[in-house]
Order: structure tokens, then sequence, then C-alpha cells
């Protein structure tokens, strides 16, 4: 959903104002584009698009307040079950608690 990161960054701007180097990034996703659906996954393609939306009009907003920069980006596919087994990652290997992905 759009809304915890939302709340999240209503709290961030007095932080980011006191460094030269603020930053929100959120994490998106292709299946945020209205013009590339294929349908399915509606409540994960709403969310995301919607925190697309989120991010334009905070950039926007945050304009005045010395925030460097907002964006929202996307890393590109893991082949899970969500993408039907498509993606430019792949799992290689597990250290500790974190998976490691590679392109190859």
């Amino acid at each position: 959903m759009a809304l915890g990161p939302f709340l999240a960054t209503q709290h961030f701007p007095p932080l980011l104002q006191k460094s030269t180097l603020g930053k929100i990034l959120n994490v998106s996703s292709d299946l945020a584009s209205i013009a590339d659906s294929d349908g399915g996954r509606i409540g994960y393609c709403m969310a995301k698009a919607a925190l697309n939306q989120q991010t334009a009009s905070l950039a926007a907003d945050f304009t005045s307040q010395r925030i460097m920069a907002l964006v929202a980006v996307h890393p590109g596919r893991v082949p899970t079950r969500m993408s039907r087994g498509t993606g430019l990652w792949t799992w290689r290997t597990r250290q500790g608690n974190w998976w490691r992905l590679s392109t190859s």
C-alpha cells in the first residue's frame, strides 16, 4: 500500500533539511504502468501506481524544503510466482539472512 510510505515521508522533511544529501527513495515497479498492464495482481499494481503519483506530488511539494531528491525506482523483476517466473534477476546465494541477487 502507498499509505505507509506516505505517512513515513511526512516525518522526514525536518531531518532531511539538516542534511546536504537529503533523499527519499521509493521502490516502485513496472507493474504500476497503466500502458503496459497485462492484467492480474490488481492490488499490487494499484498500490505501486499510487506510490508513483505520491512520489511525483511530494517531490513538487518538497522543492522549497531543501530535500535534494524524492524519486521512485524500479530495480527490475525478480523471478517469483507474482512475476510468473520471469525477471532480470536470479537468486544465487544466501549469506546469513540476506539473498544475493545476480543478473547472470
